[in-house]
């Protein structure tokens, strides 16, 4: 009780609202009785104000609070009441007693409607009869003991009732039946404080002022009945109480979890005190009325006995079936056939945080998350149609107290007609764990754990659907090109930061209905739901665009070409995938990226060494150098050459690098490729010194890769091809990019050895990676080359190159001039030597000594 008047003020100025009223009753100085009447207006208005709070307290659930919207109207009615009673005295004649009257009587109903609306123990047909039967016997007996008192006088000198003894005698009997009711059935919606508030405000309110003025002979406005004054407020004052506690008590265990013995001694007990009556009446009648008397009194006594023993079995089994209920990690209810649940089990606290009061009366459709409504519909429809005994299971989302959804499995079993149940008994457990653990295998087993995409199972699931299905569609492999070279070069962890991000452009390029996978490795595949031709090499030239874009990994910028493998639908999925296996092969062969479609007929040959051709090549002497000057931009003369493989392929003919250095790198053959670079290059540039002297190329630049700097011997390569050759180390340019710059181990040891040795160090298309300045501080160079990209942009890079090349003492050289503008421009900055299109494309051997003396000529 201190707990409930500590939270609240209202309460606490109720409580001495009251205590005011009955210190005034006890001493009755001058003039109390309109104090009191108005201390009562006060008590209701506060009375109401705490009913009006515990109703807007949704977490009692929607029963509870519209009984405490009933008992709201109640107290309004009765504040009315009380007014009017307080102003009567100064209008007489008027109608304000008899509103007033009308008033209190409202409220008495509005009272008494919302303690029967109010859901009692028994959920069961038969416990509800038996309840009923003994809220009936306990009025009864009551109200046999209170008439005798009121009535023998009345009998006895055969006189008539008066009509306001018969009006507080119906008054009393509905009093009575009230308190009977409350006692007998309890609720399942009130927690027992609560109960016992409401109890006190019923008799007091409803049945102790008809019953003392019936025995005590009382009347409002009577010497001797002012106690008549504060029995309001004391009621006033219990509702109060039952409904702070109502919130206080909110989650607890509710009185309709326990039936207490001296509820069910109560009806037997009203027996056996009528029976007594009985006998005291008739001990001065007749003796054989006495016998028959004494002999139902016996009857009644032992049939009490037995339904005592009766009730005390049934209670300890009530007991057990409640322990295990209660104890239950289960949330056990049932509900009506429409769904609307008429008992839960305290696990719903456990499991959901929701009290069990607060479930009782709502639908269990409602509980379900909005996707998986239908589903358990279905489970409930089922389960009805299906007759007694019918179960079903489902699985659905629900929402606890907290507002996160729990995953909930539900196993429904219709017991309508069971007379115990009567409903459909509902077993929900949580399994958000288990639901949760299944889903990460499920996706485990069917999706790849780096990148997030479907794995080669779920994909091939997927494309046997599409087959079945007999509509259009295409499927897409897809491999990288030179990755390889990045998990070399940059380790395993650049590598797979890589493989993410192609994952994510891919995703991000195709339609929500496609399906992106990857099969292991650097190989991907791509799923077009209903979509074929045109449309499909259109989305695949968008992604190859978008692979082209740098990808920022560990400091580095990396750019990666894919070879795509495009196969259109057929009626086996083995033959599709082998299909689109050819194509992607194809596509790679070509070693330009892009894609190919298969067509009929279409083979590979050395499908197991698609490089075969390339190692062939080499062996065999198909590869050719060609050669593309370096000149001085001030006044035009020949300062070097670059040497650039070609292959002259017998039935493709003459191909260029993009066609098949990817395809070298990966293969390994780039080492052997290289080695025969360098030899050829330099016996070259030996020779043309031998033939023509001053006017011979005075360096000769060659493109040296990762892999190349990785092997041990390399520098050793060099030195022998230089010493064979008899060219000077200084004639010599090694062209190396940014990523290989800044490598260790090997390639470290493979650079400080040439250097060494004498050869000179260029940083290939300078500008374009993310380690630019990293490569300068850890690798020093002799030459940078600004990359073609540039040479047509804004002043600020072109101008931040030559002046960083000037800052550090080394040479620039411009790539890819095309116009004569370009070049007095990059002269302008400053930039001292340059090659493009506009001075030579690249040219054989041949070419190379016959332009010789012409381009001498026009330099001179």
């Amino acid at each position: 009780m201190i707990e409930a008047l500590r939270g609240s003020r209202a309460l606490c100025a109720l409580a001495l609202t009251t205590l005011a009223a009955v210190v005034l009753v006890l001493f009755q100085p001058p003039g109390f009785r309109p104090s009191v009447l108005v201390l009562g207006v006060l008590s209701a208005v506060l009375t109401g104000s705490i009913c009006l709070r515990t109703a807007r307290h949704t977490a009692l659930g929607v029963p509870s609070c519209r009984f405490w919207w009933r008992n709201l109207f109640a107290m309004g009615a009765m504040t009315l009441a009380t007014l009017c009673e307080l102003l009567d005295p100064y209008a007489p004649g008027s109608v304000i007693g008899v509103a007033g009257v009308t008033l209190r009587a409202f409220g008495a109903i509005c009272f008494a409607w919302a303690l029967l609306r109010l859901s009692t123990h028994a959920v069961t047909r038969a416990r509800k009869v038996a309840l009923w039967l003994d809220i009936t016997t306990l009025t009864s007996a009551t109200m046999i003991l209170l008439g005798h008192s009121v009535l023998d006088d009345f009998v006895r000198l055969g006189t008539n009732l008066p009509p306001q003894t018969v009006v507080l005698l119906i008054t009393s009997a509905v009093g009575v039946f009230l308190v009977a009711r409350l006692a007998l059935g309890g609720t399942g919606l009130l927690p027992p404080r609560a109960l016992a508030g409401t109890a006190v405000a019923a008799i007091m309110g409803g049945m102790a002022p008809p019953v003392a003025m019936l025995s005590l002979g009382w009347e409002p406005g009577r010497p001797g009945s002012e106690p008549l004054l504060f029995v309001p407020l004391i009621a006033n004052l219990g509702l109060a109480f039952s409904g702070r506690f109502h919130v206080l008590d909110t989650g607890s265990t509710t009185a309709g979890e326990t039936q207490r013995t001296w509820r069910r001694v109560l009806p037997y007990a009203s027996v056996v005190a009528v029976d007594v009556l009985l006998l005291a009446h008739v001990h001065s009648g007749d003796s054989g009325l006495m016998l028959v008397t004494v002999g139902a009194v016996i009857l009644t006594v032992l049939v009490v006995a037995r339904q005592l023993v009766a009730a005390r079995e049934n209670e300890v089994l009530q007991q057990r079936f409640r322990l295990l209920v209660q104890n239950s990690t289960d949330i056990i209810s049932v509900s009506d056939p429409d769904g609307r649940v008429i008992y839960c089990s305290p696990a719903i606290q456990r499991v959901l945080g929701i009290p069990p009061a607060a479930a009782i009366g709502t639908m269990v459709p409602d509980w379900a998350h909005p996707d998986d409504a239908e589903g358990l519909r279905e489970c409930w429809d089922a389960t009805l149609a299906g007759g007694p005994g019918a179960s079903g299971t489902c699985r659905i989302r629900v929402r606890n107290s907290e507002g996160e959804f729990r995953w909930i499995e539900i196993a429904t079993s219709n017991l309508l007609h069971e007379p115990s149940v009567g409903g459909i008994l509902t077993n929900s457990r949580d399994v958000t764990e288990t639901t949760m653990v299944q889903e990460r295998l499920s996706h485990e087993a069917t999706h790849d754990a780096l990148t997030g995409l479907a794995n080669r199972v779920l994909y091939t699931r997927r494309v046997e659907a599409a087959v079945a299905g007999g509509g259009p569609f295409s499927i897409v492999l897809v491999d990288l090109d030179g990755f390889k070279a990045v998990n070399d070069t940059l380790g395993h962890a650049a590598g797979d930061a890589l493989l993410i991000a192609v994952a994510e452009r891919m995703t991000d390029n195709v339609r929500s209905t496609d399906t992106v996978a990857r099969l292991g490795g650097d190989e991907f595949a791509i799923l077009f739901d209903g979509l074929t031709g045109d449309a499909v090499d259109r989305v695949l030239t968008r992604i190859a665009e978008a692979l082209l874009i740098p990808v920022p990994v560990r400091e580095h910028l990396i750019s990666v070409r894919a070879s795509f493998g495009v196969a259109d639908a057929c009626g086996d999925v083995d033959e599709l995938l082998h299909r689109a296996d050819i194509a992607m092969y194809a596509a790679k062969l070509r070693g330009e990226g892009g894609h190919v479609r298969y067509s009929d007929g279409m083979r590979i040959q050395n499908r197991n060494d698609p490089a075969g051709p390339l190692r062939a090549a080499v062996e065999e002497g198909e590869l050719v150098l060609f050669y593309q000057p370096v000149v001085s931009l001030a006044d035009g003369r020949l300062a070097g050459v670059e040497a650039l493989v070609r292959w002259q392929h017998p039935v493709r003919g003459l191909l260029g690098p993009n066609e098949f250095i990817p395809l070298a790198e990966e293969s390994g053959l780039i080492v052997p490729l290289g080695a025969w670079v360098i030899r050829e290059a330099v016996r070259q540039a030996a020779e043309w010194t031998t033939a023509h002297g001053d006017a011979a190329p005075g360096t000769v630049a060659v493109n040296v890769s990762a892999a190349q700097l990785r092997e041990d011997g390399f520098a050793e390569t060099v030195a022998t091809a230089l010493w064979e050759s008899g060219l000077p180390a200084a004639r010599l340019c090694a062209e190396i990019t940014e990523s290989t710059a800044i490598g260790g181990g090997a390639t470290a040891q493979n650079l400080t050895r040439l250097r060494e040795l004498g050869v000179r160090l260029s940083l290939d298309d300078f500008g374009t990676g993310s380690a630019t300045l990293s490569a300068l501080a850890t690798c020093p160079v002799d030459q940078i080359k600004l990359d073609r990209s540039f040479v047509t942009g804004p002043d600020a890079i072109p101008q931040a190159v030559i002046q960083l090349a000037h800052a550090l003492g080394i040479e620039a050289v411009a790539e890819g001039i095309e116009t004569e503008e370009q070049a007095r421009w990059l002269a302008g900055l400053g930039y001292h030597l340059g090659q493009g299109f506009l001075y030579a494309r690249p040219m054989p051997v041949a070419d190379l000594a016959a332009w010789l003396p012409a381009f001498t000529a026009t330099a001179s």
